[in-house]
């Protein structure tokens, strides 16, 4: 499962702009809202690691459940920049 995001208009919250991978993931990523490590990467500029997702509380429940549910044990935020910020 990969996807690139970037912050919504209101920077609320994020936008995915790609994606690949688990459809059942990508639907409860969205419905995150932009809460979890994805955000940390972005506000620090610094990869944000999951070293285990079914025990880290910065990832949503119910983005644990999906990753789990396909196998997924681990994940990192990889903040993506061209240019100066």
């Amino acid at each position: 499962m990969a996807w690139v995001g970037d912050w919504a208009a209101d920077r609320t919250g994020l936008t995915v702009r790609a994606a690949a991978g688990s459809e059942e993931l990508l639907a409860a990523i969205r419905a995150a809202d932009g809460v979890g490590p994805e955000t940390q990467a972005l506000e620090d500029g610094e990869p944000a690691v999951v070293r285990q997702l079914a025990e880290d509380e910065r990832v949503p429940v119910d983005v644990r459940r999906a990753a789990f549910a396909h196998g997924i044990q681990a994940g990192v935020a990889v903040p993506l920049s061209y240019g100066e910020p």
